[in-house]
């Protein structure tokens, strides 16, 4: 960095309290966030504070209260730590794990769709944050792309969430009074169709429509709704599906589109109905996709020829159908057989051989 630049960071830095160098990195809806130094353990740290206009609002104000304190309730490698909040100078703050990263909606409007098999390792780390906050009734309700940020440990891109601003805890009585009915609470583009109705009724699987969401975008480089007003995508994510993704990424296996599907339901109760079952999906997945587990098993069970008698109906718009006649499968199913026959004349060969040679 030049002399000039070093000169530009050191007036830009600030200091509050015991956190200095300073330097403004994101803002964002409930505040601003900065990335600076704790002059007591040294430790970097990332300092969100909330705007002053924003701290005038008593709702808003225990909003960023609660964040803090949900979010803090919350240990695992795959989300953001949240150490304290803490009020100094008039400055309402929170000081949290900084993560040296790129968030995913920024990285994939950079490089394009991702490759399947990046989705799903994403997709299975983000599973797990969800379902360790889901296990503690905390419900994100703001899951989308820029709130994951992807960073590097070891050679290994790791996946954390953040921003707990909208979360909700579902054990606490007084938390209803934070979101009144009819109040529409999210991100739009991201947003489950019962949350676009404006009602009370988000729980888990509001989350796990949005990481759908959030999967479409990592797997076609645009929202299931790009186009519209406001309103026009809050009607769409209530009452009409999305394009299939396979016709913006046609290398989209079809064991992701079933699992996209589900996700992405309209109905709560069609979709998953917890995170872990989700991710027991996703990890049968990537071992296929990745290729490490099956085997000759598994390699019998897909040339088997059969199909399930009533297929899902996938939740999008003008669907990849496949249509099979019976011919189809008679080669599946020939080949089957004739692995078995030249399985079957390699071990009786060995066999004529051993005796062969005892004799």
């Amino acid at each position: 960095m030049s002399s000039q630049a070093h000169a530009q960071t050191r007036r830009r830095s600030m200091r509050l309290g015991k956190y200095e160098n300073l330097i403004r990195v994101a803002s964002g809806g409930m505040g601003t966030i900065y990335r600076g130094i704790d002059s007591q353990t040294g430790r970097e740290i990332a300092l969100k504070v909330l705007s002053a206009e924003l701290a005038e609002n008593p709702t808003l104000l225990e909003r960023f209260a609660r964040e803090a304190d949900a979010a803090a309730r919350l240990r695992h490698p795959n989300i953001v730590s949240v150490f304290k909040r803490g009020k100094k100078d008039g400055m309402h703050y929170i000081v949290m794990e900084y993560v040296d990263g790129i968030d995913l909606h920024r990285y994939v409007t950079a490089t394009g769709p991702m490759k399947p098999v990046e989705v799903v390792e994403i997709l299975i780390q983000a599973a797990r944050a969800l379902a360790h906050a889901h296990a503690r009734d905390i419900v994100h309700r703001d899951i989308k792309p820029s709130n994951f940020i992807l960073t590097n440990h070891n050679g290994r891109r790791i996946v954390k969430l953040t921003d707990f601003g909208l979360a909700v805890d579902r054990s606490d009585p007084n938390e209803s009074h934070l979101t009144k009915p009819g109040t529409t609470v999210g991100t739009v583009d991201f947003m489950a169709p019962e949350q676009a109705r404006g009602r009370n009724l988000t729980d888990s699987r509001s989350d796990i429509y949005a990481l759908g969401c959030t999967a479409y975008f990592m797997l076609t480089g645009q929202a299931p709704f790009p186009e519209g007003s406001v309103p026009e995508k809050l009607y769409k994510h209530v009452h009409e599906y999305p394009p299939d993704p396979r016709e913006l990424n046609p290398d989209i296996p079809d064991d992701l589109i079933t699992i996209l599907g589900r996700m992405m339901e309209k109905r709560p109760e069609d979709r998953y109905q917890s995170t872990e079952e989700l991710l027991a999906d996703l990890e049968k997945l990537h071992e296929k996709l990745t290729g490490k587990a099956g085997g000759l098993l598994e390699l019998f069970a897909s040339t088997n020829g059969d199909t399930p008698d009533h297929p899902r109906k996938l939740p999008f718009q003008h669907p990849v159908i496949v249509v099979e006649s019976e011919e189809d499968f008679l080669p599946t199913v020939a080949a089957g057989w004739v692995l078995f026959a030249v399985l079957g004349v390699l071990a009786l060969s060995l066999l004529i051989l051993f005796v062969v040679w005892l004799g």
